[in-house]
């Protein structure tokens, strides 16, 4: 193989990097060269190498073990699977406008065998990136495609404290450490688990909980690699992380899982590779600017906008257990009143309670029925509150009348026959119920799901929340009958088209229909206005959680400002599974405008929001899903209830900042203060306001200037216009407000 050698880049152009090639020393090897004004990408069979032009930017040196490989699946035993890659092939290479075309087959495995599928690959140069597409196809009888991961950036250097690693796991995650040893996994963090000797592997499936954009970066302060999918279709991809210990060396790979059957052909969808200058912020900015040339626009709807947040209510349990009927949904109101929440989710509405019968969704006539559910309902609209009612996007329950035949018939069904299934138990006197999980691409799916929001609609609500359907990873369904290849991989584009023709059809009935759904990723932006949050970054905040983003080391910290930049239009709630919130929640909701909820769903929740009822240590200790007893008892319920409603209130009078601006990140000001100041920036026309919270037990003090600004007036929650020299309390917010100098 030939040595590779990195040559001087011409300057950078105002409209892109100027184009320049080096040709492959032999035809046949892989190895080439493509470069532009701001870097140079070598293409080598053990992964790609990367040099830019600009110090202090990640260099990658190869050294990945393939810069491609495939996973073949066998047609007769779905058991059986073989394992290709680029370190075994020939390959021929020619120029193309703009680079190269690289071309393999047929195919060789590890041990000599041919195999009759072909794969080629164009690298581009584009402006200031390098684009990756290609086309595969499986002249086979006997193998399926069932994965290409690819291309493969080698040989990064694992200096994670001064190029942490971005991935988009849920809200945003940085990763500023590798671990010396395998990790188990959290609700909180993923895990980096064995992947060889010495090897590590960091994975995270798009879309899903785990991963809401399909691209990743290593920042720095100059500058830093981006990666990523630039794919309309939103079609699902693992983004993984490997870490080899004996070179202290990093590999990021993109992997698409895939069911290409023999006979067929598939496209790999724009890969785009970018060693760009300056923040973050510019990979956020470049991803974005590609997503509004491909994709939908975000679903945005104007009294969502104004909305601060939800009280969500189980009105029955999975055990049956009676804690809201019909009428006492007015008592709910006044709970969200005194709180300043203007949505009440009502889950857990009907006959078989929650978690219980899906997806026969009947009002129960010991509740009050249907009118009753009405009039409660037609009642909350005078109060100005919004109701929301659930569904499970995706729930069966197998121990129902409704599973046979009609729940089975649209359930995902594994490669052995048998029909994915996800088990909940809420009581541990309770046995689990058993429910399988609909393939959303199943046309009788979706018309359950949009009948049941036409019936919404009808009880006089104002949106649903289809659950979960922001959390599932994709997978691969073998059931015949659901309208798609077999088998074929699911929940990926077919999630996105399912919600987006509910929505569209939503529309013509009620145009400003809410759709929600429980988790958070960019592939349902078109359909989902408001996200019930369920995801790093957006559950209520540790204290470890809070001095992470103050900068105190770890191996993973949430980063919120990652999708929070990237789609500062989008809206969320906080996830806060307590009848209160804290202090610190509140507060954290506000810096980083997420709306606020409280959470009804036991007995013992029900009596403190109505008697003030302080829970005792072991009130929820027949629940799997308990509630932090400490966190309730950290505030009186009457001091919880004000702090929230004082910040609502503070909310909506800096409306045009905390729920209509444009999340700026930490752009636009310098603060001069301790360091466990968070704060953060909020645009809104010629004015910018940057909200800094205090987290600590004692005040400090600080000074903000914001560059080309002149700072005019500073309030708080609770004080109302302060002096902006003025030190901050201990745990409080204050918003200073800036206008542009003329």
């Amino acid at each position: 193989m030939a040595s590779l050698r990195w040559s001087g880049l011409a300057a950078l152009f105002s409209v892109g990097c100027s184009l320049a090639f080096s040709a492959p020393a032999n035809p046949v090897q892989v190895d080439f060269t493509v470069k532009n004004g701001c870097a140079e990408l070598a293409w080598r069979s053990d992964g790609l190498a990367l040099a830019a032009q600009s110090a202090g930017l990640p260099r990658a040196e190869g050294g990945a073990g393939a810069v491609w490989t495939l996973r073949l699946q066998s047609v007769q035993d779905a058991k059986a699977t073989l394992d290709l890659s680029s370190r075994d092939q020939q390959a021929k290479v020619e120029p193309i406008a703009g680079g190269y075309r690289v071309s393999y087959g047929p195919l060789v495995d590890a041990s000599g065998g041919r195999h009759a599928l072909e794969l080629m690959l164009e690298v581009r140069s584009e402006y200031a990136a390098f684009a990756v597409t290609g086309s595969l196809r499986n002249g086979t009888t006997a193998w399926r495609v069932v994965e290409f991961a690819g291309p493969v950036v080698g040989g990064l250097p694992a200096q994670l404290e001064q190029h942490p690693l971005l991935v988009p796991y849920g809200y945003g995650m940085q990763v500023r450490a590798v671990p010396k040893e395998p990790t188990k996994p959290a609700k909180r963090a993923p895990a980096w688990l064995a992947a060889g000797e010495g090897v590590l592997e960091l994975k995270a499936d798009y879309p899903s909980y785990e991963a809401s954009m399909p691209w990743l970066a290593l920042t720095g302060e100059a500058g830093g690699l981006y990666l990523g999918v630039h794919d309309a279709q939103q079609a699902p991809t693992n983004l993984v992380v490997r870490h080899d210990a004996a070179t202290n060396r990093l590999s990021l790979r993109l992997a698409h899982p895939l069911t290409v059957a023999p006979g067929d052909s598939w496209a790999l969808p724009k890969t785009a590779v970018y060693l760009y200058r300056g923040g973050w912020q510019t990979a956020a900015k470049f991803y974005r600017a590609w997503y509004d040339r491909a994709c939908p626009a975000p679903a945005t709807i104007p009294w969502v906008k104004q909305s601060s947040g939800w009280l969500l209510a189980i009105l029955r349990q999975q055990n049956t257990e009676l804690i809201w009927d019909y009428p006492s949904i007015a008592k709910l109101c006044d709970v969200a009143d005194e709180r300043g929440l203007n949505i009440v989710g009502l889950f857990g509405w009907t006959e078989g309670g929650h978690d219980r019968w899906y997806p026969d969704y009947q009002p129960d006539e010991r509740m009050g029925g249907e009118q009753g559910l009405k009039a409660a309902i037609t009642a909350a609209h005078q109060r100005q509150k919004r109701i929301v009612i659930y569904y499970n996007g995706q729930l069966i329950d197998q121990g129902y009348s409704y599973w046979e035949p009609r729940g089975r018939a649209m359930t995902v069904q594994e490669a052995d026959g048998s029909y994915a299934f996800q088990s909940w138990q809420k009581y541990l006197d309770t046995p689990a119920r058993i429910h399988g999980l609909a393939c959303l691409a199943s046309v009788d799916w979706y018309q359950v799901l949009l009948n049941l929001a036409l019936k919404a609609h009808r009880l006089g609500a104002d949106g649903v929340i289809y659950d979960q359907l922001g959390m599932t990873a994709p997978m691969t369904c073998y059931a015949k009958g659901h309208g798609h290849p077999v088998p074929a991989v699911v929940y990926g584009a077919d999630r996105t088209r399912l919600l987006q023709r509910v929505r569209d059809h939503m529309r013509t009935v009620q145009p400003d229909f809410l759709v929600m759904t429980e988790g958070l990723h960019d592939a349902v932006l078109g359909s989902v206005s408001l996200f019930h949050g369920c995801v790093l970054g957006v559950f209520a905040p540790t204290t470890a959680e809070v001095r992470h983003l103050q900068g105190a080391k770890t191996v993973f910290a949430q980063f919120p400002d990652l999708f929070r930049y990237t789609f500062p239009e989008v809206l969320t709630t906080i996830r806060n599974p307590r009848p209160m919130q804290e202090r610190r929640t509140t507060n954290y909701a506000c810096l980083f405008g997420m709306r606020h909820e409280i959470e009804t769903r036991y007995a013992a929740d029900k009596a403190y929001l109505l008697e003030g009822k302080m829970p005792a240590a072991d009130a929820y200790a027949n629940m799997v899903s308990k509630v932090t007893v400490s966190a309730v008892q950290s505030m009186s319920p009457a001091e919880a209830t004000k702090y929230l409603r004082t910040m609502v209130d503070f909310q909506r009078t800096h409306a045009a900042f905390l729920w209509e601006g444009r999340f700026a990140s930490n752009l636009g000001y310098t603060i001069d203060g301790p360091a466990t100041l968070l704060a953060r920036a909020y645009e809104s026309g010629d004015r910018l306001a940057v909200v800094v919270w205090n987290p600590e037990k004692t005040p400090a003090s600080f000074q903000v200037a914001v560059p080309g600004y002149r700072l005019t007036e500073a309030f708080e929650p609770e004080r109302g216009a302060v002096d902006p020299a003025a030190s901050l309390g201990a745990d409080s917010i204050r918003l200073l407000i800036a206008v542009k100098a003329q």
